[in-house]
């Protein structure tokens, strides 16, 4: 009858440990990525009836911005890093339409999330070579890579960011130059990275971060201006040695444009 007792006891504990094991050892907690888009410290109103002055004096509007980020990671000290998502397709148009909604910006919510203090945030702007190597067709409707009209087949490559609008050539009044920057392949992806932040995800909570993205340095930054009446197109083609130095300049001022708000 003891040894039965002590089989029972013993029983008890191991499912009792099994159930321990299964159970998280602390509440994850959630984070909120507040994203803005400005123009000369302004929101940034993404339509063609708002015009905005560039460099050189030249009146211009903005239609569409829009790009992948990818590999969306906190970064504890250590590098020791928490992913918050695989890849995210930003469309900035979709919540900057109005002046309201361009003060707003758009949001991004992360679930899931260790808890703790973090000290860094990183993410990729475009598509990393593994994902590039696949299609939209490897998705499912609704995911960010199954966007067919952010896909090039001739290069097989993932569209990284389309920058659009049209720009007052002539001073007149009419804004008759086209402004088209769609930029991709492997050699174009960049990365993103903020150090010496205090992030502090809590349990069952939520961490904000704000995050703003200038759009007047994505076309002129300390490293490269461009000029957007004559260099005003690139479909990144690797044929093309004028569009490859057009679409660098592109992702580079990109990759510098964003600024976190603390």
């Amino acid at each position: 009858m003891k040894v039965l007792s002590h089989l029972l006891l013993a029983l008890l504990v191991v499912t009792a440990c099994g159930d321990t094991d299964d159970e998280p050892l602390a509440n994850d907690g959630d984070v909120t990525l507040n994203l803005r888009a400005t123009y000369n410290d302004a929101p940034l109103v993404i339509t063609e009836t708002e015009s905005q002055a560039y460099v050189d004096g030249t009146e211009f509007y903005i239609s569409k911005l829009s790009f992948y980020i990818s590999q969306i990671e906190l970064v504890r000290s250590g590098d020791n890093a928490a992913e918050l998502d695989e890849v995210v397709l930003v469309e900035l148009r979709d919540h900057h339409e109005t002046l309201a909604d361009a003060q707003s910006g758009t949001t991004l919510d992360f679930s899931g999330v260790p808890t703790g203090t973090y000290t860094g945030l990183r993410f990729g702007i475009g598509v990393p070579s593994d994902l590039n190597a696949t299609r939209p067709e490897d998705y499912a409707t609704g995911q960010a890579l199954a966007n067919g009209s952010f896909y090039w087949d001739g290069w097989n490559s993932y569209i990284f960011t389309k920058f659009e609008g049209r720009a007052d050539t002539n001073d007149d009044g009419m804004f008759d130059g086209p402004i088209a920057y769609h930029v991709g392949g492997d050699e174009l992806y960049r990365t993103v990275s903020f150090s010496n932040l205090n992030i502090v995800v809590p349990a069952n909570g939520t961490a904000t971060i704000d995050l703003t993205l200038d759009a007047r340095a994505i076309l002129s930054s300390s490293e490269a201006t461009l000029d957007i009446i004559n260099e005003s197109f690139s479909h990144s083609n690797p044929d093309d040695l004028e569009h490859v130095a057009i679409s660098r300049k592109v992702m580079d001022n990109l990759s510098q444009a964003f600024e976190i708000v603390e």
